[in-house]
């Protein structure tokens, strides 16, 4: 159900207002969301390991090429 523009002013009013309530809800539900999807989340994070640090070996060995080029 598509939230009107009021309702949406209204919750960031609320949010504003009420920052320590709202970061305790967002922290409560980022917990859940953790417990119940650890086997996924853990995936995730080998796999964006995997990939950054490829990136990183093949920068480091562009830097190395350009240095033996110039």
């Amino acid at each position: 159900m598509p939230t009107s523009e009021s309702q949406k002013r209204a919750n960031q009013k609320w949010r504003e207002a009420n920052k320590e309530k709202y970061n305790a809800l967002c922290a409560e539900a980022m917990k859940k969301r953790y417990v119940n999807n650890k086997s996924a989340i853990s995936d995730y994070k080998k796999e964006w390991y995997k990939q950054n640090k490829s990136k990183l070996i093949f920068y480091k060995e562009c830097k190395i090429l350009r240095n033996i080029l110039n």
